[in-house]
């Protein structure tokens, strides 16, 4: 019996910790994401300022 209930309490803490990661890699793609929108808008921005006259 306790064999199977720590076995269930170590499934649980490593489905715990691939969650963990699958989070932080979701946050670092979406920071990716924003980042890269920054960079295309900041660029956008500064070619227009250099096309006006």
């Amino acid at each position: 019996m306790g064999t199977i209930n720590s076995n269930k309490i170590y499934s649980g803490i490593e489905q715990i910790k691939s969650r963990d990661i699958t989070n932080e890699i979701i946050t670092g793609s979406e920071r990716f994401e924003k980042v890269k929108r920054e960079e295309s808008v900041s660029r956008s921005t500064a070619s227009n300022s250099m096309n006006r006259p």
